[in-house]
């Protein structure tokens, strides 16, 4: 999946606009790069993806917010799988 974004140019002051695609994985990536101590730390994270992909603060927030809830889904769904134990020959 993929997101094309209109970001703003700097140089010119605005008055021309550039699209830019972020792919999901690209996000998810900067997500996880983030964990420290088993809690995503969403400020860094935000940064990093607007430094990387000049995208504005408000839709940077929205994507890392929702590989967020993802992630943290993700991780509430895979505690409740019962482990099975696998016996040699399996």
């Amino acid at each position: 999946m993929q997101f094309s974004i209109a970001v703003r140019c700097e140089v010119c002051q605005g008055k021309g606009k550039t699209e830019t695609t972020v792919h999901a994985q690209d996000i998810m990536l900067i997500v996880l790069h983030n964990v420290k101590d088993s809690k995503v730390q969403k400020l860094d994270a935000i940064k990093q993806l607007r430094n990387e992909h000049g995208i504005d603060l408000k839709p940077a927030k929205e994507l890392v917010e929702g590989a967020m809830d993802f992630l943290y889904a993700i991780e509430k769904h895979a505690s409740q799988i019962p482990i099975r134990e696998v016996t040699e020959g399996e």
